[in-house]
């Protein structure tokens, strides 16, 4: 996640477009997720540390780099039919990922979260249906006009973030829709959406609609076992502007998992769910009797709904990420990353995983076949 990858140029688009028309770079890619006319979208997360990290190119003359350039979701198309894209419309924060569906009348659904302590829900409308005749060039204009929304879920209301249908940005010193979209996570406080505690990975579960957010934990409020929250659009129609929730699963000893970080819906509606304690803190103090960091499986529905089931469990000092069925749900891919991550430069390697003996730790892809 402190990478990044370099295209020959990215094209912005949006209102931000107009101040940041391109960038050479997508930073910090976190998870993302796959578009209804299959291009990839992948998410710049940590963003704010290219300089806590003091990057080399920071310290080049005419080389610093501008943030509000990073922070983005980011549209590539595998097939190379199309230019890669940043997505100003969807707003600027640490991405985890982006789920989507269709609402009630055809316009496109995105669901993010934030991935960080006291950050907020969202979600983003089209302005437009999605058509199904559409051209691949078509359809991904959708992301290019809409609405995005922030959750305020005391009163279960979507804040839309924008400048026109909220004046009340004007009053608080936002200049316009583009300087909304670059400042998004302040904008989403000005208007009063709610501060969650970590919302990380967010699924669309495939037979109700409804939305299970991983909300990891949060040290600052005490939170420190997670939990994972069910939200339910008004007459299940993903437009609208209410919704009511509930929590699904909570962390802790009670549970067997603890700090819930990316999840997969299986073909019949169970989730998958894999875990991200801190490596520094695995095996320690309060997370002392969960041992490494696991996938959980755990049933939607039926006397077992919501009871979580450990299927794996990862290497020592890893964390297990971007679980993917097949199509035909028959395979499971599941990342295995940073094992061995609290090893001391010169000393012995905490982990070998995956290969053993005396290799070197390795961050791997394992595909998990006969479901």
């Amino acid at each position: 996640r402190r990478y990044c990858a370099s295209y020959p140029e990215f094209t912005m688009t949006g209102p931000v477009a107009a101040i940041i028309p391109t960038a050479t770079v997508t930073f910090a890619n976190c998870s993302g997720g796959r578009t209804l006319w299959n291009t990839v979208l992948s998410c710049e997360e940590n963003y704010h540390e290219a300089n806590a990290f003091k990057y080399r190119w920071n310290d080049v003359p005419g080389q610093a780099m501008n943030l509000d350039g990073y922070g983005w979701i980011v549209e590539v198309d595998p097939f190379g039919d199309m230019r890669p894209m940043k997505h100003s419309c969807l707003g600027r924060f640490a991405h985890e990922n982006a789920a989507m569906r269709l609402g009630a009348s055809g316009k496109l659904i995105v669901y993010m979260g934030d991935d960080k302590e006291d950050q907020c829900f969202y979600k983003y409308v089209s302005a437009e249906p999605y058509r199904a005749g559409a051209t691949r060039a078509e359809r991904r204009k959708l992301l290019e006009q809409g609405t995005l929304y922030a959750g305020d879920f005391a009163n279960g209301k979507w804040l839309p973030i924008d400048i026109q249908r909220s004046p009340e940005l004007k009053e608080k010193g936002f200049k316009d829709q583009a300087d909304v979209l670059i400042r998004t996570r302040e904008a989403a406080k000005a208007l009063g959406a709610t501060s969650l505690d970590r919302p990380e990975d967010c699924e669309v579960h495939p037979r109700d609609g409804s939305v299970y957010i991983a909300l990891t934990n949060s040290i600052l409020h005490g939170n420190f076992y997670g939990q994972i929250v069910r939200l339910i659009e008004k007459a299940d129609d993903a437009e609208a502007e209410s919704f009511h929730f509930e929590i699904f699963l909570v962390g802790g000893p009670q549970s067997g998992l603890a700090c819930p970080d990316n999840l997969v819906f299986d073909r019949k509606g169970n989730l998958w769910v894999v875990t991200d304690i801190t490596g520094s803190k695995l095996n320690k103090g309060c997370y002392s009797s969960f041992g490494n960091n696991g996938m959980f499986f755990v049933p939607t529905s039926g006397k077992s709904a919501g009871d979580a089931f450990q299927f794996a469990s990862g290497p020592i000092e890893s964390e297990l990420t971007g679980p993917w069925f097949t199509e035909n749900n028959d395979t499971l891919f599941l990342s295995v990353q940073h094992p061995g991550e609290q090893s001391k430069l010169g000393g012995q390697p905490t982990s070998r995983w995956p290969r053993g003996g005396g290799d070197e730790p390795r961050s791997s892809v394992v595909a998990i076949t006969g479901f």
